[in-house]
């Protein structure tokens, strides 16, 4: 139901796993990057698509989130895997395990 609810409305899901580095992201995420389902991208790959300005508000984003556990919620310009230009919202918070530590965004 939230795949298609996702579809509909163009929002989809990720997750970055501090631990070993992993970005997760859902097919709708793809979709809207112009990429195909279920594509695996690294984190650097990921920071690729923001243009500069975007760029240092999304590393901007993930530091704050990683070492204060703040929410974040913006917009940022991305460029797809099509050169289209496009702004995004990302919403982002931070996961904690069971020691307290961010584990997650």
């Amino acid at each position: 139901m939230l795949q298609i609810a996702g579809s509909l409305r163009n929002f989809g899901g990720w997750s970055f796993n501090l631990i070993d580095s992993k970005l997760i992201w859902s097919d709708e995420v793809a979709a809207i990057h112009d990429m195909p389902p279920s594509v695996n991208v690294s984190i650097e790959q990921a920071l690729r698509v923001f243009n500069a300005r975007s760029r240092v508000k999304i590393e901007n984003f993930f530091s704050v989130c990683i070492n204060n556990g703040m929410p974040h919620e913006s917009e940022f310009e991305i460029i797809t895997a099509k050169n289209r230009e496009i702004w995004v919202r990302c919403i982002g918070r931070a996961v904690k395990n069971s020691d307290d530590e961010i584990v997650r965004i």
